[in-house]
């Protein structure tokens, strides 16, 4: 399962904390991936933040 996530720089931090706690993306039964599109690279610290615990990889694609 593929989630997209537009604008995750927006200050969003809550419901992206909501998504990332939900069971939705923590069965065992499906593969889920995020993508995350951001207008800028600026908010990559608050997202690797939200994903620490988590221990998910958080790599930037620059495209453009």
């Amino acid at each position: 399962m593929v989630i997209v996530v537009g604008s995750a720089d927006d200050g969003s931090t809550p419901e992206l904390a909501w998504l990332l706690s939900s069971s939705l993306v923590h069965r065992s039964d499906v593969a889920v991936r995020l993508l995350l599109t951001a207008s800028t690279i600026d908010g990559l610290p608050t997202l690797r933040a939200a994903f620490t615990s988590l221990r998910a990889d958080v790599r930037p694609l620059a495209i453009g």
